[in-house]
């Protein structure tokens, strides 16, 4: 049997989140190129109202690169186009609900087919309750959002780099509920998500109790003041003297959850945050089984072959900076000779 994508969308709805990122922007511009015929596609944009997500959406989302083709296509009745396929709806991953109310998320979970969930935290290394809350939490409310559907089914955007530090074949049909990259180094060890989760959250809550310690506010009063004096201003101020102790606090915090994240992702066999909470947030969609899922893991996504034109790129990331060096007229590129460039 020939399966046709084209007849497979018509009249579809989507429920697309994500779609400010770069590969969230394409697979919105793609689905409405290539399926015109397509029934609607929803998009979430975090913002404080409904009109700030709108306007997020035609003046950051709309205007961009990837659109390039659908405005060769329809010129000036892009607009109207866009307004009959897209329905732009607020919300936040990290909220219950994505950030929608019962009667509303009801509705729209009623009106559609799928759920893609291209959102995600993808700094390597964040604060570990930042990438917890997009990777791993964001996922439960999007699992929970996708539930309430008449036939759930949800795909899943992850990465092949979930398979952490090891070398050789990573088999995909290895199990993914369970898994970390250690497993075989430390034998009958059992690795639990909700446990990881409720490990963290303990991690993230003695590290702010730990900024409470009076030796702790003495080091950033220290701080403070050090700061203070070196930026020209009084730290008798008690108004100054409070903000900037604050700071000192906020800094130490954030770099304090950044490391406690790098230490656990490395015991666990991960190279950073970002691979470890991803992988926590797969192994979430792979334990469901009442509906109808995919987890799909792409490597390092960058500039395209073709669409919506050949070497578009966005960000000055993996190989985007060798190439630009080698327009610039660099020949030859200082390198490891065992490196792998995916």
């Amino acid at each position: 049997m020939k399966l046709s994508p084209t007849e497979i969308y018509k009249d579809r709805k989507i429920f697309l989140i994500g779609s400010t990122g770069f590969l969230g922007k394409v697979t919105l511009s793609m689905l409405l190129y290539r399926f015109p015929n397509i029934g609607r596609v929803y998009v979430t944009l975090r913002a404080r109202s409904f009109e700030e997500s709108e306007t997020r959406f035609w003046n950051n989302v709309i205007t961009a690169p990837p659109f390039d083709p659908l405005r060769s296509r329809y010129g000036s009745a892009l607009e109207g186009f866009i307004r009959d396929k897209v329905v732009v709806v607020g919300g936040d991953i990290a909220e219950t609900n994505l950030g929608h109310t019962e009667e509303r998320a009801q509705r729209i979970a009623d009106d559609i087919d799928v759920v893609i969930n291209s959102a995600g935290n993808v700094t390597f290394n964040p604060t570990l309750e930042s990438a917890l809350r997009t990777n791993v939490v964001g996922t439960q409310n999007v699992i929970a959002f996708a539930k309430r559907m008449k036939r759930p089914a949800l795909v899943h955007v992850s990465t092949c780099f979930v398979a952490g530090n090891r070398s050789g074949p990573v088999w995909e049909s290895d199990p993914v509920v369970g898994y970390f990259p250690r497993r075989d180094e430390l034998e009958g060890v059992e690795f639990s998500v909700e446990q990881e989760i409720r490990d963290c959250a303990k991690l993230a809550a003695r590290a702010r109790e730990e900024t409470k310690d009076a030796m702790m506010v003495a080091r950033f009063r220290e701080l403070a003041r050090k700061r203070l004096i070196e930026d020209g201003r009084d730290p008798d101020d008690p108004d100054a003297m409070g903000l900037a102790v604050a700071r000192e606090r906020k800094v130490w915090t954030r770099t304090r959850l950044t490391d406690l994240g790098i230490e656990r992702a490395a015991w666990w066999g991960w190279p950073n945050i970002y691979t470890y909470t991803k992988s926590l947030g797969e192994q979430l969609v792979a334990a469901e089984t009442g509906m109808v899922r995919s987890i799909v893991r792409p490597s390092i996504v960058e500039s395209s072959i073709s669409y919506p034109f050949p070497g578009w790129n966005e960000g000055f990331t993996t190989t985007a900076p060798i190439i630009f060096i080698s327009l610039k007229g660099q020949t030859q590129i200082p390198a490891n000779e065992k490196l792998i460039l995916d």
